[in-house]
């Protein structure tokens, strides 16, 4: 009677522990150590019961962190990908341009989204930009995935790849300096808007409730189809 029918079906474990408990007890009741085999046994199964469901989430978290790390690395992939491709799309003088860009969008956007871009996009603050967070400063406020580094790794690797898109559509078309200042804006700022608005929970495109009842949607972009690389191309043109 102490354990409710949500614990017991919580895992498979605590549901045959109750069983094999209830059985025993019945074939005893007119047997007082029934009682205190009770009394023993129940506190018992109900700390392996949350042992097993704090274990449960654990691996679960740690599951979903690897696997986006894995995505991650996927995604950064690509940015060779777009090296090679950019490169063998100019001219042969604009080839070494082209390579210093794309190490330039991953070296300096990796600085600007860390001290800038994340927290902008999902620190806490309004529906349009955050407001807490700059440099990682508030990461060790938070346990668990949310803000980890894996998650900053993440997000970063769809930022860059916004800029990268926008740096196929200006080759040859711009100075090395121009290009810095414009993809650093890019990272720093109108991405981190964009996801803000699409994939942070309170963001503008989450439904016409959301920002104060001026909100738009929901808009359901999961791989970044608009975030990324719709961007990228407006941003580019």
């Amino acid at each position: 009677e102490q354990i409710t029918y949500d614990q017991r079906m919580s895992n498979p474990i605590m549901e045959a522990a109750v069983g094999v408990l209830v059985n025993l007890t019945a074939s005893m009741t007119q047997n007082s150590t029934a009682e205190t085999l009770a009394g023993v046994l129940i506190p018992q199964l109900l700390a392996i019961d949350q042992e097993l469901l704090q274990q449960v989430q654990t691996t679960r978290s740690q599951t979903v962190a690897n696997f986006g790390f894995l995505s991650f690395v996927l995604i950064f992939i690509i940015q060779s990908g777009f090296m090679v491709v950019e490169s063998g799309a100019v001219r042969a003088k604009n080839v070494r341009m082209m390579i210093i860009k794309n190490y330039l969008d991953t070296s300096v956007g990796a600085v600007v989204w860390y001290a800038f871009g994340n927290a902008l996009a999902y620190g806490e603050g309004d529906c349009l930009l955050g407001w807490e967070g700059f440099f990682g400063n508030t990461f060790s406020k938070y346990v668990g995935l949310t803000h980890s580094y894996q998650t900053l790794a993440i997000r970063f690797g769809y930022a860059v790849t916004s800029t990268t898109i926008m740096s196929g559509i200006m080759a040859e078309r711009t100075h090395l300096w121009a290009y810095c200042v414009f993809s650093s804006f890019i990272t720093g700022l109108i991405f981190p808007m964009m996801a803000r608005a699409a994939w942070y929970e309170g963001g503008l495109f989450k439904g016409v409730d959301a920002c104060g009842g001026s909100g738009v949607g929901p808009v359901i972009d999961w791989g970044g189809s608009g975030v990324v690389h719709i961007l990228g191309g407006v941003c580019g043109l």
